[in-house]
């Protein structure tokens, strides 16, 4: 059964399915994961932000943007990939042997060709100014344009990918000396594993609130429309934990009695070929990953896969009744999260910290900041809106 071990990299799993030997590199599985889960919120939060939209509850914005200018900074940046891309193609065809050992620290590394990136940027850099010329004026003009809050999902995924990358990291060395002595080391190579799905998915709400008090969106609406998407793509995430075996497993179900109505692989699980090399050497195994524990934990990744998609289903219904109170969709969700993420953790290992005579997990004392403002929000918001319908029906009374 597929969940019973783990695949350090997409094909890793292609391999074990159809019996091929590709070679052990890049994408690896946890990271396929995590972009699917980006990409899975990126449409679940323009359907909510149409929704509102269609109710007139959030509303177009004019701008002011140049037409007619050759956009130098798409240029370049389309050009710094291109070298990026023609450095790693080319040294790999030039170098494979070397590639082939170690194909991850080799990509993350700053080995490769640097005439085939120069070249490659070449093409790409004048391939883009030649078609940003094509519509270039003698005389750029400004222009207003009309936008809507779904057309700004593109920029959101960025800083969504960019804050999860750097929030991921950020939150599993908090605390986590191992983690940060590997990061301080080679911060590039130790993006491969140590990876929080939880700190990434609070890193891209901490940009995309800043690019919403830029653009003056309306901050309860959004945040409303964005938290059913925040939910779904934890869980996706949650998927490649499971399937790369990075550590964010339970604890030893040693100790434990297990009821005679759960499977097997559903209370417990070795890790075997986990992405860490952590536990015993697996016998006979010319894998790249070759360890597996030497007990089985308990597969959290799998039950908070199950716990999360359901909290989402009741958010995603919910959330149409709940359209009149602004905010108050992000703070069921608070709560929701939060309750969800403190339960886990009694069964998660991870590491405790000791805060005014309380012992618990980092997670856990978020989670209850997490459910204490849902809490408090919640009984506000319903005062605010009965004032509000209060002083509606007395206006429309007076002018009656």
């Amino acid at each position: 059964m597929i969940l019973l071990r783990a695949f350090g990299t997409v094909w890793d799993f292609v391999n074990w399915v159809f019996g091929t030997h590709f070679l052990s590199q890049p994408p690896n599985m946890y990271g396929t994961f995590v972009a699917a889960g980006f990409i899975v919120g990126f449409y679940i939060g323009i359907i909510e932000l149409k929704r509102r939209e269609s109710l007139g509850i959030l509303h177009a914005q004019i701008e002011k943007r140049f037409i007619g200018k050759i956009n130098w900074t798409d240029i370049l940046t389309y050009a710094a990939f291109g070298f990026l891309f023609g450095m790693k193609g080319v040294g790999i065809y030039f170098e494979y042997d070397k590639y082939a050992q170690s194909p991850n620290d080799y990509i993350l590394s700053s080995e490769g060709s640097i005439m085939g990136g120069l070249i490659v940027a070449l093409i790409v850099g004048s391939y883009n100014y030649y078609l940003s010329s094509k519509t270039a004026l003698a005389e750029p003009k400004e222009v207003e344009v009309r936008i809507l809050p779904h057309e700004r999902m593109g920029d959101i995924l960025i800083l969504a990918l960019i804050g999860g990358i750097f929030g991921s990291k950020l939150w599993d060395i908090v605390g986590n000396p191992a983690g940060f002595a590997s990061f301080i080391a080679n911060p590039i190579n130790s993006m491969q594993s140590g990876l929080s799905v939880f700190g990434g998915l609070w890193g891209a709400a901490f940009l995309i609130f800043l690019y919403s008090r830029k653009h003056k969106l309306p901050m309860a609406y959004v945040l409303d429309s964005l938290a059913p998407a925040f939910f779904l793509p934890y869980a996706v995430g949650r998927i490649g934990c499971q399937m790369s075996g990075d550590g964010c497993w339970g604890i030893p179900t040693t100790g434990f009695t297990k009821p005679s109505f759960i499977p097997d692989f559903l209370w417990g699980q070795s890790y075997a070929h986990n992405v860490n090399n952590d536990g015993v050497l697996i016998a006979n195994c010319t894998e790249t990953f070759c360890y597996e524990l030497p007990y089985t934990v308990f597969p959290t990744p799998i039950y908070e896969i199950i716990l999360v998609s359901i909290l989402f289903a009741i958010l995603w219904k919910l959330r149409a009744r709940l359209t009149k109170y602004p905010l108050m969709v992000f703070s069921v969700f608070m709560i929701m999260n939060g309750i969800e993420r403190f339960t886990i953790e009694f069964i998660r290992i991870n590491t405790k910290f000791t805060y005014f005579g309380i012992t618990l997990s980092k997670h856990q004392f978020i989670a209850i900041i997490m459910m204490s403002f849902g809490a408090i929000a919640i009984p506000y918001i319903l005062k605010k809106h009965k004032e509000k319908e209060k002083w509606n029906a007395s206006s429309n009374s007076s002018n009656a």
